[in-house]
């Protein structure tokens, strides 16, 4: 179990952030079931509520999750939130409102660019939609590789002091490994990769974040949702879901289930117990799912459980399992 409002440092700098952040990647475009007025209150709630670590991004709803999030921010004391967004994906002409959003979806017009004026023009325009002058953490949003120019420019916006901490962050775990080896990164969120369902991160990025001290976030931890629910949920990383990765998830919750403990409880907690994790990243859509996120993340989860996981084959020997009660 976990305090999501515990406060850990984020790498080497003076940046803290909560052990659960709000992710708006949910709040904006064609994917949004709430709009910008639900998604707004979501946002409020959660500040209210202590999870005053905001994650956004550019591509999220073709902007307009953060201007959701410009609606809100420059009213609240600079002090009292903690705000990452990314930069590499951008959008040439991106919609002026939320009925244009939610046709425009996340995919159609979106440009990568890793380049030095790639990052930098999409860092310009999503400090004009948040309504800020500075954002606390920067990430290279879904990069394949390292690149020097992108490198050149999140550090260049470092020591401008207009962000106070670089990284990466995305699905494509090569990526983010690559660019944890050949620059001097604070953070690293992994999405889908470190999960119930898989490990993968064990055997690079994870020992080379604690050798080179970066904290590494996590996000994505229900994997598309079949670890919420395994039994209607048909897809795997936004793709039809094989039947192998369909009864591992079914196990998992079977497991689960002889302890009385949601299937999700153990999602969430699993992604923090690795001593390089500092935080998870979760993405509610309604209010009745962020107070049940807080509650998977402090809820008492018996050792057995994730001893049973490992005698199972659900888990790896070697993978690090909260500790339990």
């Amino acid at each position: 179990m976990y305090d999501f409002k515990e406060k850990v440092q984020l790498g080497n700098t003076g940046v803290s952030i909560r052990r659960m952040g709000l992710g708006t990647g949910g709040l904006g475009g064609s994917d949004a079931r709430i709009g910008a007025e639900g998604a707004a209150q979501l946002i409020r709630t959660a500040y209210q509520e202590g999870m005053d670590f905001l994650d956004t991004a550019a591509m999220y709803g073709g902007g307009s999750a953060e201007r959701v999030l410009g609606g809100i921010v420059p009213g609240l004391p600079r002090d009292s939130f903690t705000i990452a967004t990314k930069a590499g994906i951008y959008i040439p002409n991106p919609p002026a409102s939320e009925e244009e959003s939610r046709r425009f979806g996340l995919g159609g017009g979106m440009i990568r660019d890793y380049s030095y004026d790639g990052v930098m023009y999409c860092f310009e325009e999503s400090l004009k939609r948040l309504g800020l002058d500075s954002v606390d953490i920067l990430y290279l949003h879904g990069p394949s590789k390292f690149d020097e120019g992108g490198y050149r420019a999140v550090c260049e916006l470092r020591a401008q002091g207009l962000i106070k901490a670089i990284g990466g962050s995305g699905y494509n775990a090569e990526g983010l490994y690559d660019l944890m080896k050949n620059g001097d990164f604070d953070c690293i969120m992994i999405a889908g990769r470190y999960t119930l369902m898989e490990q993968g991160p064990l055997a690079d990025i994870l020992p080379l974040a604690l050798k080179k001290n970066i904290s590494v976030l996590t996000a994505g931890v229900l994997n598309s949702g079949i670890l919420a629910d395994p039994y209607n949920v048909q897809r795997y990383d936004y793709r039809p879901v094989d039947a192998p990765t369909l009864e591992k998830a079914q196990n998992l919750d079977a497991v689960c289930k002889r302890y009385n403990i949601p299937l999700k409880a153990a999602a969430v907690q699993f992604s923090l117990a690795h001593p390089a994790i500092v935080s998870v990243i979760v993405g509610p859509l309604s209010e009745a799912e962020l107070r049940e996120n807080m509650q998977l993340v402090q809820l008492p989860i018996p050792k057995a459980l994730w001893q049973e996981m490992k005698q199972e084959g659900l888990l790896p020997e070697e993978a690090p399992v909260p500790e339990g009660i």
